[in-house]
Order: structure tokens, then C-alpha cells, then sequence
């Protein structure tokens, strides 16, 4: 547990679409929810999971955020399987996460 000057409550997902056509790139966009000050530095953990629940280690990475902010290219590949896919984001120290599912056609 991290003792911190601000108090997190979640990371939101910024602009990603519902729907995602594969073959393309999303940029997306994440927003460490907080109050009582404001966040200087840390790291995020994003990972996206398939239509099977299962995660895609190509897509997994670590973030650094400033601000409380960090960006995100989401690039998708042409055999990518259709389906509803999910992008979950947890910020490293806190371990608050955002999560939201988008549909790969």
C-alpha cells in the first residue's frame, strides 16, 4: 500500500470506441481519478483480454503517467479474432483499475 498525498478512487479509460475495426490503431487515453491533491508520478499496468477471457501478452505492458495521466496505442491486427474484448488498466502503487470492453470486428 502506497501512502500518497491524494486519494485514488479508480483510473478511468478515455476514448476508446465500442466498436474497433480490426486492422486499426486506437489511441486511448487514461485519467487517475483522485482528490485531495494532485498525483505527480507512477505507473500503470494495462493488459487486454480476448473474447475468451484470456490475456494477450502482445498487448500487456507497463505505463509510466505523470499527472495522473498516460496514453495508450491500442494497434490491432487483421487476424485478430472478432469478438467483445476487454482493456483493464490498474494503476501500480494504489491498484485502483478501470475496465471496459470493446467489440473487435
Amino acid at each position: 500500500m502506497a501512502f500518497l498525498p491524494y486519494r485514488v478512487s479508480a483510473v478511468s479509460i478515455e476514448n476508446l470506441p465500442v466498436t474497433v475495426q480490426a486492422g486499426t490503431q486506437v489511441r486511448v487515453g487514461f485519467r487517475l481519478e483522485s482528490t485531495g491533491g494532485r498525483p505527480g508520478q507512477g505507473v500503470y499496468r494495462i493488459e487486454v483480454l480476448n473474447p475468451a477471457g484470456q490475456p494477450v501478452s502482445a498487448f500487456s505492458r507497463k505505463l509510466r503517467w505523470h499527472g495522473g495521466r498516460a496514453e495508450f496505442e491500442l494497434l490491432t491486427a487483421f487476424n485478430d479474432p472478432p469478438g467483445v474484448w476487454t482493456l483493464q488498466v490498474t494503476d501500480v502503487a494504489t491498484h485502483a483499475s478501470g475496465k471496459q470492453a470493446f467489440e473487435l470486428k
